[in-house]
């Protein structure tokens, strides 16, 4: 067990490679920290406007990809390689992202919002 201390000012969700190499942190900014020493790898900064919280964050099993949710319903994908966003696909919830996840095999993403939609 590791104390990382006070890194952000509100937690919204954290996220751990499957490979166990890096944990990743969300309040209004992203960080990335290595799983081995609990140094910062890098600190995104805030990725959505106005400096939105994100809701909920996943990496895929395959570790290519980190998913972020915005309270907002707004979703963007970071290439876990280049830490890079490389795609951000708006609002796709019209309420606020509750969860998400992926299959197995990296190919499928779910989300659902306090609305109940899927």
């Amino acid at each position: 067990m590791r104390d990382y201390g006070m890194i952000h000012e509100e937690i919204g969700s954290i996220a751990i490679s499957s490979d166990d190499r890096y944990l990743f942190t969300s309040g209004s900014h992203l960080r990335q920290f290595s799983g081995r020493n609990g140094k910062m790898v890098k600190d995104y900064g805030p990725i959505f406007e106005n400096g939105k919280v994100m809701k909920t964050i996943i990496t895929t099993a395959d570790n290519k990809w980190l998913f972020a949710a915005a309270y907002n319903g707004h979703l963007k994908q970071i290439s876990i390689e280049s830490q890079q966003v490389v795609h951000d696909y708006g609002e796709i919830h019209q309420n606020i992202f509750s969860c998400m996840d992926t299959t197995r095999d990296s190919k499928w993403w779910f989300s659902g919002s306090q609305d109940t939609h899927i």
